[in-house]
């Protein structure tokens, strides 16, 4: 829907990746104009979506993060996972 009724002559970029932060799988849609996605982190584009759906069902803190797992360690895992590639699916969906 919001794509036939989007003024956009251009097509529309589908895409999902797993949110290990918030241990959800996320989706977004923007235009193909510019077709740059928006995450400040090295990125892996997939064509199947099996890998983050592998990833989510993996993830051992779908319940949050134990209380003796935080620590002022913290800063280390966050820079470790910055190193990180995210996979995101894309998929072009054209107008």
């Amino acid at each position: 829907m919001e794509i036939r009724s989007s003024n956009n002559r251009n097509g529309m970029l589908f895409y999902i990746w797993f949110d290990w932060q918030t241990a959800q799988i996320k989706f977004n849609l923007i235009s193909d104009y510019d077709t740059t996605l928006p995450f400040g982190c090295e990125i892996e584009i997939t064509n199947k979506l099996e890998p983050i759906i592998e990833e989510f069902l993996r993830f051992p803190y779908h319940d949050g993060f134990p209380f003796e797992e935080v620590s002022d360690d913290d800063e280390q895992m966050e820079e470790g996972v910055k190193g990180e590639t995210l996979k995101v699916f894309l998929f072009k969906l054209n107008r």
